[in-house]
């Protein structure tokens, strides 16, 4: 099984300001690049933390196994390459995720720590306060 931590702290009178389709989009295809990098090791685990002030600060950690090295990527800030055998098919998540966040006028940081892999979403234009 994958061992799940999640820390979202409460808030009074804020609203969401993302459409639903972007926010299940963004959503799904950070915690499917987790669960798949965590499944793969013995004792997975998974690590989500929701922050809001004047922005929203999503980080997601997961492990992965050392030997899923993602080419690079993340040294540089550029996209990374799919670890699927049919790579022309899936790699997108990564990208789609970017595009969100770059609608939404936001920063995106991602690590590949070799048996970690660490992403960071921070969404300045999401919150209204009531």
């Amino acid at each position: 099984g994958i061992e799940v931590i999640i820390d979202f702290p409460e808030k009074d009178n804020i609203e969401w300001n993302m459409r639903e389709a972007d926010t299940i989009a963004l959503l799904s295809n950070i915690f499917d690049n987790s669960i798949e990098g965590a499944a793969k090791c013995e004792n997975g685990h998974i690590r989500v933390r929701l922050e809001w002030d004047n922005m929203v600060k999503l980080t997601v950690s997961n492990s992965k196994p050392c030997s899923l090295l993602y080419e690079g990527v993340m040294r540089s800030g550029k996209m990374i390459r799919t670890s699927k055998h049919d790579f022309r098919e899936h790699g997108f998540g990564l990208s789609v995720i970017n595009e969100i966040v770059d609608r939404y006028a936001g920063d995106m940081e991602f690590v590949d720590l070799g048996k970690e892999f660490y992403l960071c979403v921070e969404l300045s234009a999401l919150l209204l306060k009531l």
